[in-house]
């Protein structure tokens, strides 16, 4: 028996007529259009199933029947549409081999039947109302995202991530559903238990009806539509916390960055106080190599030096040694000696020792003093080494505060510009002013390098403008009319915006007005570029114009020297002036004058 089911039309026309406020109300208005869809499901099983029935109740019903006449034909499974036509053509060809029940037979026929009227035709019209939802949902649900791009994102790329998946879900359900009518209806591919999802698969074992899959058709379609139903609504909630989720990151973002940021600097001055104690130690020791430097002599004469007072305190102490011990022997052989001779000899050995006694404290100061003058070399030299080894391990602790201040300041970097991010897809999502964007098919990305100074002033888009500025005279208005705009603009708007210009600067040059003209179309045009005003002169007929263009984008080439002739018939002071007239044939010659 044909399903007769009264439908209404998606609507979706406040999508098609207008921008939308914000991107709430497009989720609100696809979500209604999804419910619409889900109640067209529902009529359908209703109609289907019939008022009070399931699809458990549905297939149960027919499998006892179908089972009988498998019996009957002595066939195990049926998996696709010739099948069932072939047991329909035999069933008139009775024989002693087999008999089927027309009871039975009869309720073969209806199910197929049923089932061949419903799948796919009957899912038409929903399929298309869910293609139709996903093309909105593909073109208002933006991650404003791109990976090859942007700095790694990791919400952005979750959300990327989800989006991809269900839109895949949702293709691959609703492709299904003509994929296993066709399979069914085509003898080489049959439709069987590998071809049903875990729901199928599931409601066949619970029906035993694994063998008789073609009864499971409907209600694989439908739940396909309900899978691809359910992934819209979990893509529009997903959009919709977007914003929440990325609103709270430039939240984290901005704590991140403040927290870094006093990191960085805490490294910076770290680092920067080490340098100046690094180059401080540097200057030192650089001060004390060139003062032990110069020393270096004087260390060798104070060591030759010290050894000679040595000996000579040496030889002193055993002088005096020895004359003392002469002297007491004299004194001992008093009573042999004359008088007089022992008189003379006590006192030459007496003012020896007097001598050298004086002469032996001298000896020891001096000896004093250049070993306190070689300590005093000995200690700068283990004071610069042990400077050195400050100054080494000052330059150990000044590489890892660089790389812990390097490995900071990319981190606070990549914070910044995650933060810059995460505020740009925030602004947009939130935004009318990218759903309007969207709407139009204007890129919600403002190219802002359009836009006047924006440029340099040797860009070639800044030189044309120049160019035409200054050789386009009072021709344009007719150039601003000829101009291509996107977003389109009305011929009474763009009138308005030359009597403006007419009106507010009329008491300065043509050249400043044509100028204010073009910046006024690179604000209004979202494409803006050369070959536009290119191809606006040729609709004017102002070629002259485009050849100066060509002329200030693509100078000539200069001119390669090359051996000059030897001019003899005229005087000397006079060829610099012949050179000049060959010099003017030539450009005339080439029509460059």
């Amino acid at each position: 028996m044909a399903l007769f089911i009264r439908t209404r039309r998606l609507d979706l026309t406040r999508l098609e007529r207008k921008p939308q406020e914000n991107i709430d109300v497009v989720h609100v208005i696809l979500k209604a259009a999804i419910r619409d869809i889900g109640d067209k499901l529902r009529r359908l099983e209703r109609q289907f199933y019939g008022a009070r029935t399931s699809a458990e109740d549905e297939v149960r019903k027919w499998t006892k029947p179908v089972d009988n006449v498998l019996k009957s034909v002595h066939m195990g499974q049926i998996t696709n549409s010739w099948q069932i036509d072939e047991i329909i053509r035999q069933s008139g060809e009775q024989t002693d081999h087999f008999s089927i029940d027309l009871s039975d037979l009869g309720k073969l026929q209806e199910c197929y039947r049923k089932i061949l009227d419903a799948v796919p035709a009957k899912f038409v019209e929903i399929v298309a109302d869910c293609r139709t939802v996903v093309k909105y949902l593909e073109k208002y649900c933006l991650t404003f995202y791109d990976p090859h791009t942007d700095v790694p994102y990791e919400t952005a790329e979750h959300y990327e991530s989800k989006r991809r998946r269900y839109l895949q879900t949702i293709r691959t359900n609703l492709a299904a559903i003509n994929a296993n009518a066709e399979k069914f209806r085509t003898k080489q591919k049959g439709f069987d238990c590998s071809t049903l999802s875990d729901y199928g698969f599931h409601l066949a074992r619970k029906t035993d009806s694994t063998h008789l899959c073609f009864l499971l058709l409907f209600p694989q379609s439908a739940h396909n539509v309900r899978l691809s139903l359910e992934a819209m609504t979990s893509l529009i909630d997903t959009d919709s916390d977007y914003p929440t989720f990325v609103r709270n990151d430039v939240i984290d973002f901005e704590r991140q960055r403040d927290e870094s940021l006093k990191g960085v600097r805490h490294l910076q001055q770290k680092f920067h106080q080490l340098s100046f104690r690094l180059k401080h130690l540097e200057s030192e020791i650089n001060k004390m190599e060139t003062e032990l430097g110069k020393l270096n002599d004087k260390e060798v004469d104070l060591m030759i030096n010290e050894e000679e007072l040595i000996a000579e305190t040496n030889e002193i102490q055993v002088e005096i040694e020895m004359k003392e011990y002469r002297r007491d022997e004299l004194i001992k052989k008093a009573a042999e000696l004359h008088p007089q001779v022992l008189y003379e000899k006590y006192g030459q050995l007496s003012e020896s020792l007097r001598d050298l006694k004086r002469r032996l404290p001298f000896a020891k100061r001096e000896l004093l003093a250049a070993r306190h003058k070689l300590q005093w070399l000995s200690g700068k030299k283990v004071e610069l080494r042990q400077t050195k080894a400050k100054l080494d391990k000052l330059r150990r602790e000044m590489n890892k505060i660089e790389q812990e201040k390097l490995e900071h300041e990319v981190e606070h970097d990549d914070i910044v510009k995650c933060l810059e991010l995460a505020k740009k897809i925030f602004l947009r999502k939130v935004s009318a002013d990218s759903v309007e964007k969207i709407f139009h098919n204007r890129p919600v990305e403002v190219n802002r390098y359009r836009l006047p100074g924006q440029r340099t002033n040797d860009d070639p888009f800044e030189r044309v403008c120049q160019v035409v500025s200054e050789h386009i005279d009072g021709d344009w208005p007719k150039l601003y009319r000829a101009l291509p705009f996107y977003p389109p603009r009305g011929i009474s708007t763009i009138d308005g915006d030359i009597e403006e210009l007419t009106n507010v600067e009329s008491r300065v040059g043509g050249q400043y007005l044509a100028l204010k003209a073009l910046y006024r179309w690179r604000r209004f045009h979202t494409r803006a570029k050369v070959e536009d005003i290119n191809s606006a002169l040729v609709a004017i007929k102002r070629h002259d114009v485009i050849n100066k263009i060509d002329l200030d984008l693509n100078p000539p080439e200069p001119l390669s020297e090359e051996e000059e002739e030897e001019i003899t018939y005229v005087e000397e002071y006079l060829i610099p002036f012949v050179r000049q007239v060959e010099r003017f044939d030539e450009l005339r010659a080439q029509n460059r004058l």
